[in-house]
Parts: C-alpha cells; sequence; structure tokens
C-alpha cells in the first residue's frame, strides 16, 4: 500500500500537477471512497461552452461561472485519476473526463509563464453522459473533438477561478474578432479541500508560432550564415514581415482600443501563421488576463513583462509617482519593442532595446531581483530618451550629426535596413523605420504615437502591403 501511495505521487511529480486529496482518496480507499468526494465536489464542477453560457457571456457584467445548478444536464463528475490513458495519443486531464491532452509530455506543453502552462488538447464533443463517467473515455472516433489550447492558471497569491473567470469574460465579449482565438469555456478544479485551486481555460489550438520563437529561429539561422547575399535575403524578407505584422498589430489594437487595451503586448503573445505557405498572414493576439476595459479602476496587478513594459507602466508597479495612466499608450510602447524585436533579428547584438541587465543582478533574489530588474530596465529607458536626437533637442544640437549621436538601438535599426539595394532605399527605410519606433517609444504618453496614427501612417500602409514572397528559412 506505502509503495502504490509513494508511485502515485512520483507520478503527479513527474507530471508537474498538483498532488490532490482526491487521488488520495482512490489511492488509499479504492474507488467506492473517490466517488463519494466526486458527488460531494459536483456542485463546483463548471461547465464548458455551449449556447447557454454564450448567451450568458454576452455581457462582461453577466455571471460567467456556470456551475451544474444552471444547467438541466447532470453535471461532468471529475476523474479519479490526473491523467488516464485514452488511446488515440490522449490522455485524460485532471478533473475533466471531457478534456484530454497530449499523452507525449514532450509535444503536450506549448508554453510557460510565470502565471500560467499552456498544454495541447481536446475538447470532445455531443459525448454520452455514461460514457464520461466511465472508466474508459471514448475515443476520437467515436466523439467530435476540437483541438484546443488548455491553459492552466497558477498564480501563487491570487485566486485562480477569479482570474479564468475575468480572462474568460474577455475572451468571449471579443469573441467576433479575427485577431482573438476561438474562446471555449473554462473550468476550475472542483477540489474545495486544496488552498491553492487551479483553474483552466480552453481556446483555439492557433496554427503557426508566437513571435518570440519566430525571432529565436532567424536569429539562430542568421548567425550561422556566412553568405552575406544570403543574410541580406533573409534581413529583406523579414523587412517586408515585420511591416506586414506592425501595420496588422496596429489595425487590431486600433479596434481594440475602442473599448478596452490588451496590457500584455509582447512577441510572445502574437501568433502568426501563413506567411511558410504561401498563404496571407494570419495574426492573433493571445493572453488577455491582463485586459481592463477603459472605465475600469481596479488597482494595477503586479505582473508584467518589463522588456516590454512603458515607464509609466512599470512606474505603477514599483509605486513610484505615475500621475498619468494610459493602458492603451502602453499598449503601444509595447508594440514599439516588438517591432525592434522583429527587425534586428538578423543583427548581432541585444534582441530588445531594454533587456535587464542580468549580470548585474546576480547577487538579488525574490523581490528584491524584481525589483533589480524593473530598475535596470527604467535606467535604460531614461538613457534612451536622453540620446535620441527625435525628441531631445539638447542631444541633438550638441551632436556633430544625427548619426553620432542616435542610440545603440536606432543604429541596430539601421544595418537591419541594409540589405543589398541602393544606399539611397536603405536610408530612406531606416529613416521611416526610425521615426515610427521612435514614436511608439516616446518616453511622454502625450507624445507617444497611437495605434490609429500608427495604422494611418502613409509609409507604413505601403511597407506592409507589400508581397512577403518565399522565406529563406526551412520552418
Amino acid at each position: 500500500m506505502v509503495f502504490h501511495l509513494l508511485s502515485v505521487l512520483l507520478h503527479r511529480l513527474l507530471d508537474h500537477d498538483s498532488y490532490t486529496a482526491q487521488e488520495y482518496s482512490s489511492s488509499k480507499h479504492g474507488t467506492a471512497a473517490c466517488n463519494k468526494q466526486s458527488a460531494a465536489t459536483k456542485a463546483d464542477s463548471v461547465q464548458l461552452s455551449s449556447p447557454q453560457i454564450k448567451a450568458q457571456y454576452a455581457s462582461e457584467k453577466a455571471p460567467l461561472m456556470i456551475h451544474a445548478s444552471s444547467t438541466a444536464s447532470e453535471p461532468i463528475a471529475p476523474h479519479p485519476n490526473s491523467s488516464v490513458d485514452v488511446g488515440d495519443g490522449y490522455e485524460r486531464t485532471p478533473f475533466r473526463s471531457d478534456v484530454r491532452w497530449c499523452k507525449d509530455r514532450s509535444n503536450r506543453k506549448l508554453s510557460a509563464g510565470g502565471t500560467a502552462t499552456v498544454y495541447r488538447g481536446e475538447l470532445m464533443h455531443n459525448v454520452p453522459e455514461d460514457n464520461l463517467h466511465d472508466s474508459a473515455a471514448p475515443s476520437s472516433a467515436s466523439a467530435a473533438v476540437t483541438h484546443v489550447a488548455v491553459k492552466a492558471l497558477n498564480v501563487e497569491q491570487g485566486d485562480n477561478a477569479q482570474l479564468a473567470e475575468r480572462e474568460g469574460g474577455v475572451l468571449a465579449s471579443l469573441s467576433s474578432k479575427e485577431y482573438v482565438p476561438d474562446f471555449h469555456g473554462y473550468y476550475t478544479d472542483p477540489d474545495t479541500q486544496r488552498w491553492h485551486r487551479r483553474a483552466y481555460i480552453l481556446t483555439e489550438l492557433l496554427p503557426g508560432m508566437n513571435l518570440d520563437d519566430m525571432c529565436y529561429k532567424v536569429r539562430k539561422a542568421s548567425n550561422r550564415m556566412t553568405d552575406e547575399t544570403k543574410l541580406k535575403k533573409l534581413r529583406h524578407w523579414m523587412w517586408v514581415f515585420t511591416m506586414q505584422v506592425v501595420l496588422r498589430l496596429a489595425q487590431a489594437l486600433e479596434d481594440v482600443h475602442k473599448e478596452r487595451s490588451h496590457r500584455d503586448i509582447k512577441a510572445g503573445n502574437v501568433m502568426v501563421s501563413g506567411w511558410d505557405s504561401g498563404q496571407e498572414l494570419k495574426l492573433h493576439l493571445i493572453d488577455w488576463a491582463n485586459s481592463r476595459l477603459h472605465d475600469e479602476e481596479h488597482l494595477l496587478n503586479e505582473y508584467c513583462t518589463p522588456e516590454y513594459s512603458a515607464p509609466q507602466l512599470i512606474a505603477a508597479i514599483t509605486c513610484l509617482p505615475a500621475p498619468i495612466m494610459d493602458d492603451a499608450a502602453c499598449d503601444l510602447w509595447s508594440l514599439g519593442v516588438v517591432m525592434f524585436q522583429l527587425l534586428v533579428s538578423t543583427v548581432s547584438g541585444p534582441q530588445v532595446p531594454f533587456e535587464p541587465k542580468y549580470d548585474q543582478l546576480g547577487h538579488l533574489v525574490g523581490a528584491d531581483r524584481l525589483r533589480g530588474i524593473q530598475t535596470s530596465v527604467q535606467q535604460q529607458q531614461a538613457d534612451w530618451a536622453i540620446n535620441n536626437p527625435a525628441y531631445n533637442s539638447e542631444a541633438a544640437g550638441t551632436a556633430d550629426s544625427c548619426e553620432s549621436a542616435q542610440p545603440w538601438q536606432l543604429a541596430a535599426v539601421q544595418t537591419a535596413a541594409d540589405f543589398g539595394d541602393s544606399n539611397e532605399e536603405a536610408a530612406e527605410r531606416y529613416v521611416h523605420a526610425a521615426a515610427l519606433l521612435s514614436g511608439m517609444l516616446h518616453p511622454h504618453i502625450a507624445q507617444r504615437m497611437t495605434a490609429k496614427q500608427l495604422a494611418s501612417d502613409s509609409w507604413l500602409r505601403q511597407a506592409g502591403s507589400s508581397a512577403l514572397g518565399e522565406c529563406p528559412l526551412v520552418w
């Protein structure tokens, strides 16, 4: 018996999930005891998306937690085991019999961050209730399935159920937008005995890859290139690709900013597809957990990605004086960082304009390390503002030339703009790109470019409409 308990516990630890009281009950007292506990927790089982739920999601102010008592059908009892092989390369997820994830753990995890991990999974539809309670779940051959991304929230100091409810409401309210993945519902860990409950959000499993992974692959390939002609061909392709992405993101944010902001724009939260198949480039914004309406007055949470965060956002989070807090303007700052990251992915050197000096923070731990990271980024943002002649007349007036005063960030963009044609064309590209970057990364909110201004910029619209052509890399 002790050996069996240890084996179950080891399995849970290897699977990176918490060992639940429900599993302990199953392993110690058998299936009957577990079924008794399952019945006790049925009231906390949350039903997934359905026409009834979509009607309630029509307004963000409507209740978002759909409990068994609010539906006509019998609630789905959580399965006693954390993962059960059901064939077809999938196994049950914890607590839900109709949601499965990839059995191959090397292919299961899609991404991981500070507050959540995203897994590859399936949502089964139109499955008879009796089958869902059976020890062997039906295979995908006998039930309609939708491939989904299962986002497991794991915020140590937060209410995961409340966070899932909030993000689910945002996704549901934006479900008609082409730049938002389809939303399939959310549910919570039914084990009410646990002090820290997980919550899960199901969205469309998007094709392609995120921009952060793409930049990494491009940089890795460009670093290995010894043929200058091939390198400049790759720079040309990345330049056109960048302008298409920035234009589409600007158009998406122009629409978003009519009512709300995203507040977590970064390369890892932008999914792109179609570039490698000759199809039209498609783009989706993911991770809407931090999004809020313009008239919301709740306090900012403490989560942000310093490399992409505007000075005002970092100041607000670190409790520094922040008299003006414009979420939409902070989105544009983050978009400027994404644009820079894409452009310089073929250039050696730092890949983001404001990267924390981690080598100087080795002695710091915990909260002190976080504050050190934010302070390091703030200092670089201040240096950028001081040295950029685009909005610092003193720097421009004392420099022998604009080039001698340009920050290293703009020098990197100038290198990326040179891919083998005439010097005049390269210079024109650089001037326009530098102007857009300086507009999005302006230190003062009142003078920062808006999404509408960016989306209507004539040069960007022309550059973003150019044919992308075949990618010189094999993905």
